[in-house]
């Protein structure tokens, strides 16, 4: 057993292809792939889905730090705009290391995909997170009592 894991996503992602398997159709998520709806999710996505649709899910990562820049660069505190980038840095980070990891550049690590993987705390972190970003990107309105 050593490297185990990591052969079952190059299985599983060299049986994805290009185009994919199709929803449903899909051997080695089903079968030999460890976890696939949390720890492996990338690489089921990549069987079914392909090159093709995987693409659209790192794109939608690179377009969450795109959109948090550009809610950081309103007119808001010094304080705001680092809690976005910081909050924005962890989801993309989190989201790095799982695909790293599916694609066999770091060992195993157990972390979920951010918006993609099942599991109830993962995804309420990341929502929690979510609002709170949208939260501080709200511009302060000072009432003034006379």
């Amino acid at each position: 057993g050593a490297g185990w894991h990591i052969l079952q996503f190059k299985y599983t992602l060299a049986r994805g292809g290009i185009f994919g398997t199709g929803w449903g159709k899909s051997l080695w998520s089903n079968s030999y792939l460890p976890l696939s709806y949390s720890d492996s999710s990338f690489a089921a996505l990549s069987e079914a889905t392909g090159c093709i649709g995987a693409l659209p899910v790192i794109l939608g990562f690179v377009m969450l730090i795109f959109f948090s820049r550009q809610l950081a660069n309103r007119k808001l505190t010094f304080n705001r705009k680092i809690f976005i980038i910081s909050t924005t840095a962890m989801i993309v980070f989190q989201a790095f290391v799982h695909i790293s990891v599916n694609v066999g550049l770091i060992p195993p690590t157990g972390v979920t995909l951010p918006l993609m993987s099942y599991g109830g705390s993962s995804v309420f972190s990341t929502m929690f997170a979510a609002g709170m970003i949208l939260s501080a990107s709200k511009e302060e309105h000072v009432f003034h009592s006379e």
